[in-house]
């Protein structure tokens, strides 16, 4: 679907095509996730054979840099986040795979600029998608090029980031004053 949108992404195949994969490792990824969680790091064809379900999908593994969340509603990013390494956490589970059972967290503000073509990847995937508000997990890779992961339709929507984000859809489009804040 990102390549409609020309969106740049890694290689992605279904379960049907697992048989056509020849580089090795490839990441799989159960099709219903939550939390950065249901990541699989296979090393051969026989490893592969095990997931080779409707349950998972297969990507390339990308040598990330950086990865990005990016927070977009009709066409305007209006936040950015920053996945790093919990600086209280020593322990790495599987170095690959950066998710908080790894160690990783997102990080809002305070990490330097954004990289260039962080924000029309993440709006081109949204566009692509048909997504009015969606959150876009973006990458630069260990060459400098851009891509996308994935976009999160509901990207960790408990009620207190709800209230946050709502607030700041309504300030980039001026529907409230930038002074406003939530009540405590």
């Amino acid at each position: 679907m990102f390549k409609a949108g020309q969106t740049p992404g890694p290689k992605f195949w279904e379960y049907t095509a697992f048989d056509t994969i020849t580089q090795f490792p490839v990441v799989v990824r159960a099709r219903k996730h939550f939390q950065g969680q249901a990541f699989f790091v296979v090393n051969s064809r026989q490893e592969l054979q095990r997931y080779k379900t409707s349950n998972y999908y297969a990507m390339e593994l990308i040598n990330i840099k950086d990865e990005f969340r990016v927070f977009v509603c009709m066409g305007k990013v209006f936040e950015i986040n920053k996945k790093i390494k919990d600086p209280t956490r020593r322990d790495t589970i599987n170095p690959i795979i950066r998710n908080y059972e790894n160690g990783w967290i997102m990080r809002r503000g305070g990490w330097g600029e954004v990289p260039h073509g962080i924000r029309h990847a993440a709006i081109s995937a949204a566009t692509a998608t048909g997504l009015d508000f969606g959150a876009a997990d973006v990458y630069v890779d260990t060459q400098g090029r851009v891509g996308v992961f994935e976009i999160n339709s509901a990207p960790g929507l408990v009620q207190r980031k709800v209230d946050k984000l709502a607030v700041k859809i309504l300030k980039k489009f001026k529907l409230i004053s930038e002074a406003y804040t939530l009540p405590v």
